[in-house]
């Protein structure tokens, strides 16, 4: 729930052709004649992430609490906008709260991420960690949140290998694409042939993740120029063969709805290869279209955490 407190320290209003008390006068003028009553519009900002302002109109004429519904401050009107209670008049000792009862609109982001690229004209990772560098020419496009990267054939990002994204245990990675053809790479970090490492893309037709040396599937072929979100979750560690003799479970989703999953049992280990978003370790198999939002965390998110970020839909995740 988002909240914003408005003190009303010292407040003018104009009623007609009248002005209502300068600062400090304590004593309530009358309305000027032919005048019955006037509003004083107050616009509450929702806090980052909300969709909208909150509007609520404070009568400065009879003092009466003031209320209003939340339809232009975000995209579920799900909540009031209500005074706390105080008379909002024109002297300067009047303050009231003013909140939202529902949410901002946005999806917290659930811990443990490692590198979170949201394509709003930067190629910088949002933690700082692990910017990325263009390879060609990406440029930032309309997204789902924001902008997004658009990608082509031979157009990526890259960033070279260090040992945080290395991710031998546990992992998701989840982004929003639409794509033009399917078949390409959202995020890579394996080694072609060998098995190692980790992705996330679009082949043949469907959501596909990668783990130890097993490939999860979705069922749902991807509809073009159709924004999907799309998540790989692993919840073992079958990338190092950890203290459960390399067995894990390898989940893919598909706008928060889970298609496929698979048991890795063979241990494999990581690699030195470059994180890339839009193409493989050799800059083939590119993806073709727009990838955005796209966030590595190192640890399984659970299926309620990937709704919540899918619900979010164009208000993403909170920055």
């Amino acid at each position: 729930m988002r909240r914003a407190r408005l003190t009303l320290l010292c407040v003018h209003v104009v009623l007609g052709l009248g002005l209502a008390a300068a600062c400090g006068d304590t004593d309530e003028p009358p309305a000027p004649p032919g005048v019955d009553a006037g509003t004083l519009d107050v616009n509450v900002p929702k806090t980052e992430g909300g969709a909208g302002d909150a509007t609520a109109a404070l009568d400065s004429a009879t003092g009466n609490d003031a209320t209003a519904n939340d339809a232009a401050a975000d995209a579920k009107n799900d909540g009031t906008v209500a005074d706390a209670g105080s008379d909002v008049t024109t002297d300067a000792a009047t303050d009231a709260l003013v909140s939202d009862a529902g949410d901002a609109g946005c999806a917290l982001p659930p811990s443990g991420i490692v590198g979170w690229w949201t394509g709003d004209d930067t190629t910088n990772d949002r933690t700082g960690n692990h910017n990325m560098t263009v390879v060609g020419s990406v440029p930032y496009v309309a997204g789902m949140v924001g902008n997004g990267f658009s990608l082509t054939p031979g157009n990526y990002l890259t960033r070279p290998h260090v040992a945080a994204i290395a991710l031998t245990s546990a992992y998701t990675i989840e982004a929003w694409v639409k794509v033009t053809a399917t078949g390409g790479r959202i995020v890579d970090h394996i080694t072609a042939s060998i098995p190692n490492g980790y992705l996330l893309d679009t082949y043949p037709q469907n959501v596909r993740a990668y783990a130890g040396t097993v490939f999860a599937g979705g069922t749902t072929t991807l509809a073009l120029n159709t924004w999907h979100h799309l998540a790989a979750v692993f919840d073992g560690d079958a990338i190092d063969g950890g203290p459960d003799g390399g067995v894990g479970t390898l989940k893919v989703y598909r706008n928060g709805i889970l298609e496929g999953t698979v048991t890795a049992t063979s241990p494999a280990v990581t690699n030195t290869k470059p994180l890339r978003i839009g193409a493989d370790s050799n800059g083939a198999n590119s993806l073709n279209g727009i990838a955005d939002e796209v966030t590595i965390y190192d640890r399984p998110l659970s299926e309620a955490e990937l709704k919540a970020i899918f619900n979010a839909g164009a208000l993403g995740k909170c920055k």
